[in-house]
């Protein structure tokens, strides 16, 4: 008896100080955790700023927000890339200052945005004067990040009462997406019958992000009427959008998308995934659009296949395309690819820091701004672990 006592006295000895050594073990892996992820977040959010102070250097006194004006001193304003860099100043928590910087930008491509009835041109600083150039480029896209950026804003705490009363902008938007349907997709745009994939997904981002916004009580800035005109005509173009790409544009047999259709109807050839823009770029733009393209296995399969093409997040892309592709890192955060996206985002600040020239544009570090912003949020959730959960997953990783 006195052995068999001495015995269970080791065992609870030898148990106390296995969980004793567990339990310190835990502790000191957690705050390692907490410092290594509040460092990330420390480094994410100085980015970020950095990106949003270069967007707003880049903005003229009317609103107006240049390409790239001072580092080469072009004064070209190309509403769409614009549109771009101000959700960019929207994202994370935008601070008053952002909030009155994308208001001013939303203000200047309002009043033009109406004055040409929605097919909104490119800008130029000529003689000091911002001068239209009048090419109007991809109508439909130009269309569809407006009213995205107007979601944005109004998501952000921006007040749309102000930024367009009574959704005239907004309603103008809808009707020029409707007026370019053309069998459930958008043409480029009224003299041009192309319908591309990447425009139409920016499209139905735009749809969605309406539709989710109108939902709210922050949708009632429109008078119900309109809201009600337009309610229904984006549940109607959502519909009839996701069953037109997913009829005439997924490609079943290759596993693939084709890139668009000419204005005959008939695809456009996919050259192969060795073409970046647009054939390999158009499988996995979605993501930057839509949330369940980017959480479904079709787009994960496509995600992993573009990724066994292109060592992107090194910024080891065709020289042409240099800085031309910083959406790829905002979509690795959407796939949950956070390991690529740190990458893109040390080799980005590397190069960053020795010029930012032309042509490094202002959508580029809107993009940029996102993906800190999106990075910000794992590293938010991973904080928020309790010290049992990293246990768990400890002894998990231990065990296999």
């Amino acid at each position: 008896m006195r052995h068999r006592g001495r015995r269970m006295l080791g065992i609870c000895i030898s148990a106390a100080v296995i969980c004793g050594a567990l339990l310190f073990c835990t502790v000191k892996l957690y705050d390692e955790e907490q410092a290594l992820y509040q460092d990330k977040i420390e480094k994410v959010r100085s980015l970020a700023e950095k990106e949003k102070r270069w967007i707003a250097e880049n903005q003229g006194s009317e609103g107006q927000i240049y390409l790239n004006y001072t580092d080469d001193g072009a004064g070209d304003v190309n509403p769409y890339f614009a549109c771009l860099a101000a959700q960019g100043l929207l994202s994370g928590e935008a601070t008053d200052e952002e909030l009155e910087q994308a208001f001013a930008y939303i203000c200047w491509h309002r009043e033009h945005f109406l004055e040409e009835q929605g097919e909104i041109s490119n800008y130029r600083l000529i003689g000091g004067q911002l001068l239209t150039q009048g090419d109007k480029d991809s109508v439909d896209s130009y269309v569809a990040v407006f009213l995205s950026l107007l979601c944005r804003f109004g998501e952000a705490g921006g007040d749309l009462t102000e930024a367009d009363p009574d959704g005239e902008a907004l309603c103008l938007g809808i009707h020029k997406l409707e007026e370019l349907w053309d069998g459930g997709l958008t043409k480029v745009s009224p003299d041009n019958g192309i319908r591309y994939l990447m425009d139409n997904v920016e499209v139905l981002g735009a749809l969605t992000d309406m539709k989710n916004y109108l939902d709210t009580d922050r949708g009632h800035w429109l008078s119900e009427g309109r809201s009600q005109e337009c309610m229904e005509m984006l549940e109607r173009m959502i519909k009839e959008g996701r069953e037109t790409t997913e009829r005439l544009l997924w490609n079943d047999k290759e596993s693939r998308y084709e890139i668009g259709l000419d204005d005959a109807g008939r695809i456009f050839k996919f050259e192969s995934w060795e073409q970046l823009y647009p054939d390999a770029v158009a499988q996995i733009y979605g993501a930057a659009f839509l949330k369940d393209m980017a959480g479904n296995k079709r787009g994960r399969d496509l995600y992993g296949m573009f990724n066994r093409v292109y060592d992107w997040e090194r910024m080891e892309l065709p020289e042409e395309e240099a800085f031309g592709w910083a959406v790829l890192s905002y979509i690795a955060v959407e796939m949950e690819d956070a390991d690529r996206a740190e990458t893109y985002l040390h080799e980005y600040e590397s190069s960053t820091k020795k010029e930012r020239a032309y042509p490094l544009h202002t959508a580029e570090a809107g993009w940029t701004a996102r993906t800190c912003a999106g990075l910000e949020k794992v590293y938010e959730k991973a904080l928020n672990r309790s010290i049992l959960e990293v246990a768990v997953d400890w002894i998990k990783e231990q065990v296999s």
